[in-house]
């Protein structure tokens, strides 16, 4: 797989995980410039600084502003920094888009209040934080950190002195970061890696860990030696370029803009950018937008179609469907993208050459490409027969690849039949699992509501324990369910001893979930209502159900 896409994968999943930390630089400020206001660069600052102090040899820009504080004091040290940072700039859509990847941490050594104004405008869910009594004081999951302090609390970091005593005088924050850096994917945008601060930070790290989470810096040409030095402090490069990304879109900003804010959509949209002519990575990119499906017994078409999008299903005599790829110049779709439709029409181009293989030649390719075998294990979940390769052949007729995992001898009603129960919530690799399910439903079904209770406890647990997240949320419900039971049922003699037995808050506890799954999970209620006990009988499925709604999901 293409290098770049391995990098951008980890990302993605970082930020699912809730993971991921943005630190933002002045490079991103800049995309809120305009005609009329324009933030400062370093040389700017640094050429004021000197014309103040009539100094023309280069120096330190730490010692140049320690030099201007010493010599004119706060106030006119303060001013001479301040005019340069007006308080009345909009963010850029840039901003907009970091905020719309919702990562769990955004940091910066920027003194301007433009993501802060973000955020409100928004309506996004951040503590900010400037000072060590901010840090205190917040109860939030998402936190924007000003590591450097901003004009309004008084405590900017620039001289000399701020520097030498930022471990005193910033020490909760310091520690902090240190910690989201062991645990978090970390991303720089529009930083150049000069401060000397953090460089401390990134080397306490490595001297103090031997495994830390990916780091990645945004930059726009190769530069090796530069490469090299921030390999160095542990961070990769991820060098941007328009052949890669299209910034056709966003031409209100300047090209460098354009592109961090290019990728940072690919992101979002998992449109990475894949080279057309590797096939696995074709396959893979395929199979990434499926493979959480995999778990399950059964697949609705509605779920296959929002997880690859740009596709829509045929039916042949059979009753059984035939999956089509949408390509760049077919059908017209809400959810139309270039990318997506291209990569299309390069897997179905694999599949072709496919045909055309001999029986060993295939094979060879199947264990070349393991993931392709799990697509249409995946396909055949959903009774999908095939994938459509052209509209006609000679004779007019459809051609479509047939899958090869999916039995089409075997009718549509049997199949509906083994699947009737949508068990899509259990997880076959765990049979424990469903035995205590199937324990636990026979007891309530028999009005044996302790042991019930007793075996959905162990469920729960086992559930936690191997992060089987949706059959979680069933059997917490189902807790609840059986509690009311042994609390109100007339016919249960020790209701007393659950009566301390305190009701699971379903909601908060689905919210407790990693984000990922969340989305799975919700992508799933959409189409089947929530399983709660299963019982197979020959002819017979009893079950209890709870709508979406219930859920309030």
């Amino acid at each position: 797989m293409y290098l770049h896409n391995v990098h951008i994968k980890n990302i993605k999943q970082a930020n699912e995980e809730d993971r991921l930390a943005i630190f933002v630089g002045a490079g991103v400020s800049k995309s809120s410039d305009t005609d009329y206001i324009s933030l400062p660069s370093w040389g700017d600052l640094i050429s004021e600084l000197k014309s103040d102090l009539a100094i023309t040899e280069d120096l330190d820009y730490l010692k140049l502003a320690q030099l201007h504080y010493l010599e004119f004091g706060e106030q006119k040290y303060s001013q001479t920094l301040r005019k340069y940072f007006p308080e009345d700039i909009a963010p850029s859509s840039l901003h907009q888009k970091i905020l719309k990847l919702n990562p769990r941490v955004i940091i910066t050594t920027n003194w301007d209040c433009i993501i802060e104004r973000a955020i409100e405008q928004e309506g996004c869910l951040y503590d900010v934080i400037c000072t060590d009594k901010d840090l205190v004081k917040s109860t939030g999951q998402n936190k924007f950190i000003k590591i450097h302090g901003d004009f309004k609390n008084h405590n900017i970091v620039f001289k000399e002195d701020d520097y030498l005593n930022y471990s005193r005088d910033f020490p909760l924050i310091e520690n902090y970061i240190k910690s989201v850096f062991s645990t978090h994917t970390v991303l720089f945008l529009g930083y150049s890696y000069n401060d000397i601060n953090l460089k401390h930070i990134m080397k306490w790290i490595q001297s103090h860990s031997s495994s830390v989470p990916p780091m990645y810096l945004v930059n726009f040409r190769t530069d090796k030696p530069q490469e090299n030095y921030l390999k160095n402090h542990g961070v990769t490069t991820l060098v941007l370029d328009s052949k890669s990304y299209s910034i056709d879109e966003f031409q209100h900003l300047d090209e460098k803009s354009a592109l961090t804010q290019s990728f940072l959509t690919s992101i979002i949209n998992d449109d990475r950018a894949v080279y057309v002519n590797d096939e696995q990575e074709i396959i893979s990119f395929i199979y990434d937008r499926i493979k959480h499906l995999k778990q399950q017994n059964a697949i609705s078409h509605n779920q296959l179609k929002r997880a690859i999008t740009n596709c829509g299903f045929r039916y042949d005599n059979d009753g059984l469907s035939i999956l089509e790829l949408f390509k760049n110049k077919g059908v017209l779709t809400t959810d139309y993208r270039d990318t997506t439709r291209l990569i299309h029409e390069k897997f179905l181009e694999i599949l072709t050459r496919i045909e055309s293989l001999s029986v060993d030649e295939k094979e060879k390719f199947y264990r070349r490409n393991s993931s392709l075998m799990d697509i249409f294990y995946i396909l055949s979940l959903a009774n999908i027969k095939g994938i459509i390769l052209s509209d006609s052949n000679e004779n007019g007729k459809v051609t479509y690849f047939v899958n090869e995992k999916i039995d089409s001898s075997q009718s549509l009603e049997q199949k509906d039949r083994e699947y009737i129960s949508f068990a899509a919530w259990e997880c076959k690799s765990h049979d424990f699992i469903k035995s205590l399910s199937s324990e636990s439903y026979n007891s309530y079904k028999c009005g044996e509501y302790e042991l019930a209770f007793k075996k959905n406890s162990e469920l729960i647990l086992a559930c936690k324990r191997h992060r089987i997240y949706s059959m979680l949320l069933i059997a917490l419900f189902n807790k609840n369910l059986i509690l009311w039971a042994l609390k109100y049922s007339l016919s249960t003699e020790k209701r007393s001893d659950f009566e301390k037995e305190v009701e699971v808050q379903l909601q908060d506890e689905f919210f407790k979930f990693p984000r990922s799954e969340i989305k799975k999970i919700k992508s799933y209620m959409i189409f089947y209502p929530c399983t709660l006990f299963i019982r197979k009988h020959t002819n017979v499925q009893e079950k209890y159900l709870i709508s979406p709604k219930q859920l309030k999901l």
